[in-house]
């Protein structure tokens, strides 16, 4: 039954990413993470975060602009280590409150419209790239952050797209360095990745016929309801 419902979160995690462009971990990390518990759940977050952003940077290599994909990711360096440490030391309980939290963060991140003034000028990937650090370390979702930086640059278009990815690369690669390899049956993994193979090809069909546009709030009511939930579940484990 877990393998079943591992596949099912991220399936739908890739098909509505394909359709309203919000990142993976912002779909799954919620369910991963109430499913799996916070530290397994965040860990193969970010292992299936790497492989989006892998073959996101394989068909987008021409695009990346490199000065602001160092920028934006060197701040991880320091960032990541801490909060691996960080997480390696909570009580699953502390974790999974402290990742609802930061799961509502995320989302308040996806609403905002006006980026602080902090994003802009040309100092503005330091915060952006520890925020972005932060959040992928601890929660497995550090695309919010960027994408607020990108609005508050006015950097948008192909060499946003194929940018991020390498940001995701590094930060997520950096995670697992840290943490460690998902500790999961082999089988859960093999579903896992081949679940989220399956859900992108899906998406591909689905968004040729279907705009994502009227999803966008219930994705973000979904991830609302596992970031109360998972600070329901820490706080009943406390």
């Amino acid at each position: 039954m877990t393998l079943i419902v591992i596949g099912a979160c991220v399936i739908a995690g890739a098909i509505v990413v394909r359709l309203t462009g919000l990142g993976f971990a912002l779909v799954a990390s919620p369910l991963l993470v109430l499913l799996l518990g916070p530290f397994q759940g965040v860990l193969l977050c970010n292992l299936l975060s790497l492989i989006t952003a892998l073959a996101m940077v394989a068909t987008h290599w021409k695009r990346i602009e490199w000065r602001r994909a160092a920028e934006l990711s060197l701040p991880a360096l320091v960032v990541v280590p801490a909060g691996a440490l960080l997480a390696r030391g909570l009580p699953q309980a502390a974790l999974s409150l402290l990742i609802g939290v930061l799961l509502l963060v995320a989302i308040l991140l996806v609403l905002r419209t006006a980026p602080p003034r902090i994003l802009a000028g040309r100092l503005g990937a330091l915060p952006a790239g520890v925020l972005s650090a932060t959040l992928n370390v601890l929660a497995g979702v550090g695309g919010p952050a960027l994408a607020l930086y990108g609005l508050a640059q006015r950097w948008t278009g192909p060499g946003f797209v194929a940018t991020v990815p390498v940001c995701a690369i590094v930060m997520n690669a950096l995670s697992l360095g840290f943490k460690g390899f998902p500790s999961l049956p082999w089988t859960d993994l093999v579903v896992a990745i081949g679940a989220l193979l399956i859900g992108t090809v899906a998406g591909e069909f689905i968004v040729r016929r279907w705009s994502g546009a009227n999803l966008r709030w219930m994705l973000i009511a979904l991830t609302a309801v596992g970031a109360v939930a998972a600070i329901v579940k820490g706080l009943l484990a406390r």
